[in-house]
């Protein structure tokens, strides 16, 4: 292992334990160190394949753990849990982040987790409905190489509790595709509503893994088809797949992540060259010139909630660089054997990390140059700092660098 990449490992192992807690005997991961130092649902299970990476099966279980015990009766999932309001720790973190440090940053021990379900907007997170199974069938997956009893009885565990979980996802089936209500999914800045693309994805991964564990959830149910997904979003005068089929704005967009899935885990296998999708991706400016943006082209400022332009971030997630979408873009030229571009891409992040000290959330890009000395810089305003160290992305890179060892 090159020197680089094992310092590398070493600063995103330092960033996600830097953000883990323990709440009455148990480790849990918060999603950051100040801002975002809450349980946030969504962060963790994104972060899980690079937990499991790192041997930590007993942590992602007892965060499930604690998840599906604030299920709700509906079968809404908590956004995020914490000792205090999640919005107070970020406005303390981010809007008075000059405070003391202990007053910005309540500890666990001692304190009494609330459940927030709902955002700043009054919506539930909807991706989480999928997040969630998916985490729970990469730690049964994890555990199937190792100990299959282990993982037949987390099957077991969590089977009836999830079909409370796959009610409000079949109610919103509508025209065979999933519809979610506007600000409901990770891009929560951006009024993202009715059938994205995106969703679906997490969809047919979580079906994937379904698959490899035997599991029948979906036998029964009219749940959106492979087929149906692709011939609605794929367009072939692109040759990519659109954002959305909502407003116009969407279906001229299109999504960083959700085509790094497709060509990970080759879906749509019967229906396209996936070395074909990974060239033609990277002749897009969303490659070319906006490389870990996740969004190509920007959506318009009417789309873009007010709570987010308000502390300069306009661009949140239209035009600043995440720094798990890096990782996502590497770990996919690692697999497609492209290992040049895998290489200035993981350059670019060590220049940036090394000068800063760890992983941080968002990043400012000033060239499209790669292999630029400080061309990336952590995204700060007068209201708001990218958060550091950032468990989200500091986990999606060791997933990367751990899938490059394999």
């Amino acid at each position: 292992m090159s020197e680089n990449l094992e310092a590398l490992l070493h600063r995103a192992r330092r960033d996600y334990l830097a953000n883990v807690i323990e709440y009455q005997g148990r480790r849990y991961l918060t999603a950051g160190s100040s801002q975002f130092h809450t349980l946030w649902v969504r962060d963790f299970c994104y972060s899980v394949p690079g937990l499991l990476s790192q041997e930590e099966p007993q942590l992602v279980e007892n965060q499930l753990d604690l998840i599906f015990y604030y299920l709700s009766p509906e079968g809404i999932l908590p956004r995020g849990l914490d000792v205090i309001n999640p919005k107070t720790r970020v406005v303390l973190n981010s809007v008075f982040r000059f405070l003391p440090q202990g007053l910005r940053k309540p500890g666990y021990e001692g304190g009494e987790l609330t459940a927030e379900y709902e955002g700043e907007h009054g919506t539930m997170a909807f991706d989480s409905l999928l997040l969630v199974p998916w985490a729970l069938t990469e730690l049964c997956l994890y555990w199937q190489k190792r100990n299959s009893v282990k993982a037949d009885a987390i099957i077991k565990k969590y089977e009836d509790t999830l079909q409370r979980i796959f009610f409000p996802l079949k109610a919103a089936i509508k025209d065979g595709l999933f519809f979610q209500d506007e600000f409901s999914d990770w891009q929560d800045s951006t009024r993202r509503e009715g059938a994205i693309f995106t969703t679906h994805i997490l969809f047919l991964r979580l079906l994937n893994n379904g698959k490899k564990l035997g599991l029948n959830w979906f036998a029964e149910i009219p749940w959106p088809s492979e087929e149906q997904i692709f011939h609605r979003f794929f367009r072939q005068e692109t040759g990519l797949f659109v954002n959305g089929l909502g407003n116009d704005g969407l279906k001229k967009q299109f999504s960083f992540e959700a085509h790094l899935w497709v060509l990970q885990d080759k879906l749509f296998s019967g229906y396209i060259d996936h070395e074909k999708l990974f060239r033609r991706l990277k002749e897009t400016a969303l490659w070319q010139e906006h490389l870990g943006v996740p969004v190509y082209p920007a959506s318009a400022a009417s789309e873009v909630a007010w709570t987010t332009k308000i502390v300069g971030l306009r661009k949140y997630h239209d035009g600043m660089v995440w720094s798990w979408l890096l990782a996502e873009a590497y770990k996919t030229c690692i697999y497609y054997g492209d290992v040049p571009t895998a290489s200035r891409i993981k350059t670019e992040l060590e220049i940036t990390v090394k000068k800063d000290g760890c992983i941080f959330e968002v990043y400012e890009r000033k060239s499209s140059n790669l292999n630029g000395e400080g061309n990336l810089r952590p995204v700060k305003t007068l209201l708001y700092q990218s958060e550091h160290p950032f468990s989200w992305g500091a986990c999606k890179w060791l997933e990367a660098l751990t899938f490059q060892q394999q």
